[in-house]
């Protein structure tokens, strides 16, 4: 399974130190009320703070309902 396959399975994608060492980002994608996709929401932490299991744990429903409260304002 490609990527962007995953991320769009999983609701989500994660980065683990590809864009710059020591950094882990988690994205969603913000949603307008025709359910298009009109951009993303992301969260970024230093990774020797957070596993990436743990940055999910911990960000992911923060982000989703951030992401879907924005949405219904579009």
């Amino acid at each position: 399974m490609s990527t962007i396959e995953s991320a769009k399975q999983l609701g989500y994608a994660l980065s683990s130190e590809e864009l710059e060492m020591g950094m882990r980002s988690l994205a969603v994608p913000v949603m307008d009320s025709r359910e298009d996709c009109v951009g993303a929401m992301s969260v970024s932490a230093f990774s020797g703070r957070y596993s990436p299991g743990e940055l999910v744990e911990a960000a992911l429903p923060i982000l989703k309902d951030a992401a879907e409260e924005l949405g219904k304002t579009l």
